[in-house]
């Protein structure tokens, strides 16, 4: 059929497709990245170590205040700017998910609620499971209520 058509078969099509993370998770990711070598040619020059003069052209263009500030402050300035850009990564899925969520809960409930009794994903976290010191806690709490017998009135009128 493609032939008659005259429409060419793609190149790359051996195999499944591999989904890519969005576009604003690989900007993000890019920007981490390029902050931790950052982070790390600050380091290498705490240590003494000569950088290439390429590196250190790149340093000054992205961080022109190095010299005035000091390396130490712009490292913790660097390090800060990681964690609020994994929390923002993290804030934007959780966003993504409750958005999503939503949309099912919208149009499809049953698939909503069944996806809710799925197990949890492999790379996420789980709960331990209960010590025994936490196990003896949990019971001796309900004992007080529902270990001892009480005597109702069976003769009442419902």
């Amino acid at each position: 059929i493609r032939e008659k058509l005259g429409v060419k078969a793609r190149e790359d099509s051996d195999g499944p497709k591999v989904k890519k993370a969005p576009r604003w998770q690989r900007r993000i990711g890019e920007k981490i990245i390029q902050d931790r070598k950052d982070i790390s040619y600050i380091t290498e020059l705490e240590r003494g170590v000569e950088l290439k003069q390429r590196i250190k052209e790149g340093l000054n263009r992205r961080h022109p205040l190095l010299k005035k500030k000091g390396r130490k402050v712009i490292m913790e300035e660097l390090k800060q700017r990681l964690l609020a850009k994994a929390a923002k990564i993290k804030r934007f899925k959780a966003q993504g998910k409750r958005a999503s969520q939503n949309l099912l809960f919208k149009n499809n409930q049953r698939v909503f609620y069944r996806s809710l009794s799925t197990p949890l994903p492999a790379d996420s976290p789980k709960e331990a499971p209960p010590t025994p010191q936490q196990r003896e806690d949990v019971k001796e709490f309900w004992e007080g209520s529902w270990g001892s017998e009480v005597d109702y009135n069976r003769n009442a009128d419902w």
